[in-house]
């Protein structure tokens, strides 16, 4: 799937989504007056149902999304920032400040290579290839996109 239509795919999913918790909430609100039997427990049910298919569809397609994007790039950058993003259920994110460009990029890691990584390592992606190559002071590890994302 190209990375044009899987944001698409993303951006479509998250409004309707979005669409279908505020018709959830007119309907909790006043289903009553169209003449809708239980609209509380309907309306309910629609934000709870929309809720969950950004929570279980949305967010991870996201997170594909931004990996596609990153492995797609050609850059080669500093590690600027390591974070455990507590509001976006505890994925790790690493963001890179790339050289040429000074375009700061974010990415998430799987834990383990996520913990191989430390702030001021370079990561240097090559256009066409599927590795990112990790430059710190001890070491040069060449490490394929399976190792970084998982597949």
């Amino acid at each position: 799937m190209s990375t044009q239509s899987l944001l698409l795919l993303v951006n479509a999913s998250f409004f309707l989504c979005i669409l279908g918790i505020t018709g959830g909430i007119v309907l909790y609100n006043w289903g009553t007056s169209i003449n809708i039997k239980y609209p509380k427990l309907k309306g309910v049910f629609v934000v709870v149902a929309n809720g969950l298919i950004i929570y279980l569809v949305s967010i991870p397609m996201s997170i594909k999304l931004t990996q596609k994007i990153f492995l797609e790039k050609e850059y080669s950058g500093i590690v600027i920032e390591k974070t455990i993003e507590k509001h976006n259920h505890n994925i790790p994110y690493i963001y890179i400040r790339d050289f040429q460009t000074q375009e700061r990029m974010g990415v998430s890691f799987k834990r383990k290579m996520y913990n191989q990584i430390a702030i001021g390592d370079t990561l240097s992606k090559q256009l066409n290839t599927d590795f990112i190559e990790i430059i710190n002071k001890s070491k040069v590890l060449n490490i394929s996109k399976e190792q970084l994302f998982g597949s």
